[in-house]
């Protein structure tokens, strides 16, 4: 039974070391536990994660700043621990001001696809898939917006030409898009040549 049972074991271990690994929350030593609460018993704000591919079953997290490629994929998982945020929106903003949809998926003009249901809630939940967009060069701003309802894709896409590409804002600053109800978060990449 011993030589049965060694490679059983075995067997096991490399089960488990072949096995893919998912996306994780990115975490340093001065992040907040995405579970706590403050003093007051305010859950702590939902946040995007942003990740790259790096093999077929491994990801990095990309933090703001980070440079990509132009056609290089990205994955995504949030933390919203506020149960009145239902759904998500995830977009990017390039900079020549064109918008490029992840979530939800945005596959004719004129369609008006809604906000994605999230689990609310919850943290580092995944959202599955790799997704990849032809990217002009220079600094692109992602955003996720935390909504109460869905909102539609044409509508947000007036936004950010209202209130980001004709005033010519930077994608820099930050300024979020004003969403009655919901909750911005964002990072900046960098698109190479």
């Amino acid at each position: 039974w011993l030589p049965l049972g060694a490679a059983a074991v075995g067997a096991a271990v490399i089960l488990i070391v072949a096995m893919p690994r998912s996306p994780s929350p990115p975490r340093s030593p001065t992040s907040p536990d995405p579970l706590a609460r403050g003093d007051e018993g305010a859950v702590t704000p939902p946040e995007l994660h942003v990740f790259r591919s790096v093999s077929p079953h491994t990801t990095a997290p990309l933090a703001s700043g980070a440079t990509i490629g132009p056609r290089e994929g990205l994955l995504f998982a949030y933390s919203s621990l506020d149960p009145a945020f239902t759904h998500l929106m995830v977009f990017a903003v390039d900079s020549r001001y064109g918008v490029h949809w992840y979530y939800p998926a945005y596959l004719r003009p004129g369609d008006d696809p809604p906000a994605i249901p999230i689990a609310p809630g919850r943290a580092g939940v995944e959202l599955g898939e790799e997704i990849r967009h032809e990217l002009p060069p220079g600094p692109m701003r992602v955003i996720a917006l935390f909504l109460r309802e869905p909102r539609g894709v044409l509508e947000i896409e007036e936004l950010v030409r209202k209130k980001l590409a004709e005033p010519r804002r930077p994608l820099e600053s930050g300024s979020p898009l004003p969403v009655l109800g919901a909750t911005q978060a964002s990072i900046i990449l960098r698109v190479t040549p």
